[in-house]
């Protein structure tokens, strides 16, 4: 998810100047939220009429909301489309049992694709989203793919294939050495060691845990970065449900230390939200939400 927040906002100009950066980040963390609260309508196909509907539903509430500390007032269409168009893609592409979105992201690498003069950080008008709608899915179709999805795809991919590409061949960040951040929270396990409650770094969401290596039944290990220093520690599961780095812990000379000591020096608490950066096996805790 704050993949998708982050590629709908850089290079965008949402923001007043003068607006705190706790409002940003509320805002930022309630747009996930509202994403995420759709997201699983979009499993078993939804019609594009409701898609819509849901863009605009997003954008109101969000520019309501937050008109405070927004450019006009306003959040713009094209910043809503982009962020859950692109986050539908994800599930698409990660999830085995997801149909097929009915749109895709729109930004400047489509458009130029499409042949369309526009600019999507612009783009206020439902209208005129559904207009590029109309006419890139037409491009796609005389490319031979049978859906904007799969024809974004090869873009995404640079590749000019001869068939449409399918979610299977679509290479993961982790293929392309791209980093992956993802939103946790510290929790606690409800029990004491050294004086000091247990904690847990969660996703508690496993759509959102995509890019973390974990495997249910399991412990996978991990080598976790924290400031200036590296421990080797684990990941597991709830099944169906929570993943979570382990509470327990190896420092660089090889003495068991834990989760909560290390936080504690760099005054990081329970129910505290971060971003974990992955790359395989090897996790950096990022102390902000970073979307």
């Amino acid at each position: 998810m704050c993949n998708a927040i982050q590629a709908s906002l850089q290079r965008n100009l949402t923001y007043l100047p003068n607006a705190h950066p706790e409002a940003r980040q509320y805002f930022r963390a309630e747009f996930a939220t509202a994403i995420d609260s759709q997201a699983r309508r979009y499993q078993f196909g939804i019609a594009e009429h409701e898609h819509m509907a849901v863009i605009e539903e997003i954008t109101k509430k969000m520019s309501q909301n937050h008109a405070s500390i927004l450019q006009n007032n306003c959040l713009r269409i094209g910043t809503t489309q982009k962020a859950l168009n692109l986050y539908l893609k994800f599930l698409w592409c990660l999830e085995s049992d997801w149909r097929t979105p009915p749109h895709c992201p729109v930004d400047g690498t489509v458009l130029k694709a499409g042949g369309i003069l526009g600019t999507w950080t612009q783009l206020n008008s439902l209208e005129q989203y559904l207009s590029w709608i109309s006419l890139l899915r037409s491009f796609a179709a005389k490319k031979g793919f049978a859906s904007l999805a799969e024809w974004e795809l090869s873009i995404w991919n640079n590749q000019a294939p001869t068939r449409p590409l399918r979610p299977q061949n679509f290479p993961s960040r982790k293929d392309v050495g791209i980093p992956i951040r993802i939103l946790a929270k510290v929790r606690g396990r409800g029990y004491k060691t050294d004086g000091l409650e247990s904690l847990s770094i969660d996703v508690e969401r496993r759509t959102d845990a995509a890019g973390l290596p974990f495997q249910d039944g399991a412990r996978t290990p991990i080598d976790l970065q924290i400031g200036d220093d590296s421990y080797r520690g684990g990941i597991r599961t709830i099944p169906m449900q929570t993943v979570y780095i382990c509470p327990d812990l190896i420092d660089k000379s090889g003495k068991k230390t834990t989760l909560a000591k290390v936080l504690a020096a760099h005054r990081v608490g329970k129910n505290q939200t971060l971003t974990l950066e992955t790359d395989g096996n090897r996790i950096r805790l990022l102390p902000e939400p970073t979307l």
